[in-house]
């Protein structure tokens, strides 16, 4: 018979208790160090949240060191605009040496400093306001300034920390950019160019002394004005020479202390390099055709002093786009015949005229003065107005429809001249129209008249300025006049309350 040894038996018994509870002890120490561990690491452990505010402590005191820096620099300038140099100094005299901050990038409105120690960036502008930037690598932006004929004017470049930028273009004396600011994107070391208008210089300008009759003269005691331009009648006569590349004339307000107050005939004819032109605020005469096919011209600007425009004076300036009018007289009337004219700007506190949708008016709205000649489409005229003044829509040969309510009781002199329009609505109070109202309007093929006055009258072909001359179809609430009824057929109306009369 085989015996068992009690004593064994127990001492393995209790080696496996131990055992299992050496395991149990082990996971639960294992679940206690995951517990620790998460709690001291994570998103919200203990260790990210005192590192975060360590950041934050060390973020709220480099935005001081910066803040402070500013307000030292501004008080050495006192209270002008931060300089770079002494921006730097305050920064020097602030900042640890451990980690010390230094301006790597500056223009007009802004500067960009780094701390060297937390390799923390800030963008701070010209009031002070300090922005951390969350960079996303230093990236080189080299901004190549350019004439119109690719020469290089500067260069400057700029550490683009975020991916996308806003600067200010470089300014450069002489010349004026095309645009005031430059935006974008980039992931990469990128050059761009930006086109620079060379700003005309007096030295370039021909002047000719006027006595205080105008008239012209040699003698200086007699000079009472300039003119620019010799009055020779020949081409270009206003500068020395032609520019060659792109450029912006300014007409400066004075000449050897005497008010510049005229702009002669042909000054600037042919000029097709000019691209923008600021009459400024002195002069008061511009004479016929001195920017006479000046095609290269997108934007005119003109002055308070403006009182009068000669004869095609911006004539076929065919890619003139804006006019921006500081003015209260109506010398814009004479700015015609510029086939893409679309745009025009007033002041808002300009006291007699308002501008609603690119189209002068009245201050009260009773009067529409001036339409670009480059308005395209049809129009719909304002309920208020009562007349539309002399030229209104002169050469305005995009526009194909008008409408006009019944409110309106006159149309002045050549106030159609315009051979696009194709289809005209005048409303019940239609009185008066002008001479030649009506000229040149040889697409002019409908005509629909509600006003009993104007159709009882339109006794012959030009009847009211040529209002049917090249009409076919013609539509009346009322009985038309003998031309329409003995030149017309009657047909079935497709609008309803009108009679509708058909050329035979």
């Amino acid at each position: 018979m085989k015996r068992i040894n009690i004593s064994n038996l127990k001492t393995t018994k209790h080696s496996g208790i131990t055992l299992i509870a050496l395991v149990i002890t082990i996971i639960v120490l294992l679940i206690l160090a995951g517990v620790t561990i998460s709690v001291l690491t994570g998103d919200n452990g203990l260790l990210t949240k005192a590192s975060n505010a360590k950041s934050a402590s060390e973020i709220g005191e480099e935005k001081e060191i910066i803040a402070l820096s500013t307000i030292q620099a501004k008080a050495e300038k006192y209270n002008e605009n931060l300089d770079r140099g002494t921006f730097q100094s305050a920064l020097d005299s602030n900042s640890r040496v451990e980690n010390k901050a230094e301006i790597i990038e500056a223009d007009e409105e802004s500067f960009i400093i780094q701390f060297e120690g937390s390799k923390r960036f800030y963008e701070v502008d010209q009031n002070g306001n300090v922005e951390l930037i969350e960079a996303t690598g230093g990236k080189k932006l080299t901004v190549e300034c350019k004439d119109s004929n690719k020469n290089v004017l500067a260069t400057k470049e700029y550490t683009i920390l975020k991916n996308d930028y806003s600067k200010s273009v470089p300014v450069i004396e002489g010349y004026i950019a095309e645009k005031e600011n430059i935006s974008g994107t980039i992931t990469e070391d990128t050059t761009i160019e930006v086109l620079y208008y060379y700003e005309i210089p007096e030295t370039q300008m021909v002047f000719t002394g006027l006595d205080s009759n105008g008239s012209i003269t040699a003698d200086s005691s007699q000079i009472a004005s300039y003119m620019i331009g010799d009055n020779s009648g020949t081409s270009g006569n206003g500068l020395v020479s032609a520019p060659t590349v792109l450029s912006v004339l300014k007409i400066p307000e004075t000449h050897n202390g005497k008010p510049v107050q005229t702009i002669s005939g042909y000054a600037f004819y042919n000029c097709i390099n000019l691209v923008e032109v600021n009459i400024g605020n002195k002069l008061t005469t511009i004479e016929w055709r001195a920017f006479w096919v000046c095609s290269g011209i997108k934007k005119l600007i003109i002055g308070n002093k403006l009182t009068s425009i000669g004869q095609q004076a911006f004539f076929n300036c065919s890619n003139l786009k804006t006019v921006i009018y500081n003015n209260t007289t109506d010398v814009i009337k004479q700015i015609y015949g510029c086939g893409n004219w679309t745009e025009l700007q007033i002041n808002p506190d300009n006291e007699k005229y308002k501008v609603i949708d690119n189209i002068l008016y009245s201050k009260d709205g009773t009067k529409l003065e001036k339409v670009p000649s480059g308005f395209v489409g049809k129009i719909s005229i304002l309920e208020s107005v009562t007349n539309i003044t002399s030229n209104a829509f002169y050469t305005c040969d995009k526009l194909t429809e008008v409408d006009i309510g019944d409110n309106l009781t006159t149309i002045e002199w050549r106030a159609f001249w315009c051979s696009g329009i194709k289809k005209l609505t005048l409303g019940s109070g239609l009185t008066n129209i002008g001479t030649q109202a009506f000229f040149s309007c040889s697409n002019l093929k409908t005509v629909i008249i509600d006003s009993p006055t104007i159709a009882a009258n339109l006794s012959a072909q030009s009847s009211y300025e040529n209002l049917v001359n090249y009409a076919t179809t013609v539509y009346t609430k009322t009985t038309p006049g003998a031309y329409i009824l003995n030149n017309f057929n009657v047909e079935t109306s497709d609008i309803e309350g009108y009679t509708k009369y058909v050329k035979k």
